[in-house]
């Protein structure tokens, strides 16, 4: 699949998370490449890990500098969760892309809907073939598989906050 192509637009989502401890929540960074023609979602990047708040920022702008070296254009629109103290860290996010020139185009995401059952929504799209995966996303994988017995699900959650910013952008572009 060649990213390059016109035809591909990227969303991101970051579900964060403080990751103080070698037991707390990941923070996932997903980011979709969603083609135009087929409106088939490929999972271009799912960077799960636990990083401190500043390193969150750090890496959510790295992708959008890669995002452009690699395939000529950044994030059409990049979701990033608001509940509790993360509208912070969305507000930090905004001010450190204007800061770098990049002005990432970033909307912010509250989370009212079941945890439970917002994820479990993607299984239709996954078994249809509607979202696609590389072998070597193996933790979130994993964490899809586990859901919602598994220990974490930070790689699902961003994963489907991902999905409806890339539904609803990908209207939108067809329509106009």
């Amino acid at each position: 699949t060649d990213f390059r192509s016109s035809g591909f637009r990227f969303y991101g989502y970051c579900d964060p998370s403080l990751g103080r401890t070698a037991t707390s929540d990941y923070s996932a960074i997903v980011t979709l490449a969603v083609e135009e023609d087929s409106g088939l979602a490929y999972v271009y990047d799912a960077d799960i890990q636990r990083r401190h708040p500043d390193r969150i920022i750090a890496d959510i702008l790295e992708k959008e500098r890669l995002l452009r070296r690699e395939t000529g254009r950044g994030y059409a629109l990049f979701g990033a969760e608001t509940n509790q103290f993360q509208w912070f860290l969305k507000e930090t996010l905004a001010r450190e892309s204007a800061r770098q020139g990049l002005y990432l185009p970033i909307q912010g995401v509250r989370a009212t809907e079941d945890k439970t059952m917002r994820v479990e929504s993607l299984q239709p799209d996954v078994k249809n073939g509607y979202i696609l995966f590389r072998r070597d996303q193996t933790l979130l994988l994993q964490q899809l598989s586990q859901f919602p017995l598994g220990a974490h699900d930070d790689g699902p959650d961003a994963l489907e906050g991902a999905r409806p910013l890339a539904r609803k952008q990908s209207r939108t572009v067809n329509l106009s």
